[in-house]
């Protein structure tokens, strides 16, 4: 069948220097993937990897992350529904609200 996957990465230091008293993530990485099944369903694929510079007990990371991981799932699945414009954007150029990414 069909495949899409979408992998993401940290850029700190694109972003701008941390306010005093603020700590950054040290990293992050996943992937969203998405494949069509026979059955017309997609099964989805969110993995995300962190490293929180210690600064937060691992046990309310781990529950904070999977709360928030099947949040973005069910957005995604949500925004999958709606009919979007898709439109090309220059590197550095932010998307519009309601546009999807396309790439060539």
């Amino acid at each position: 069948g069909k495949s899409c996957r979408v992998d993401f990465h940290l850029l700190n230091d694109k972003g701008p220097p941390v306010p005093s008293g603020y700590v950054r993530l040290k990293s992050l990485t996943g992937f969203w993937s998405f494949q069509s099944a026979p059955s017309g369903q997609t099964q989805v694929v969110y993995e995300v990897h962190t490293d929180l510079n210690g600064m937060v007990p691992a046990f309310l990371a781990s529950n904070g992350m999977r709360e928030s991981a099947s949040k973005w799932v069910r957005l995604v699945i949500e925004r999958a529904g709606e009919k979007k414009t898709v439109e090309k954007k220059s590197p550095g150029q932010a998307p519009s609200a309601n546009a999807a990414h396309a790439t060539e």
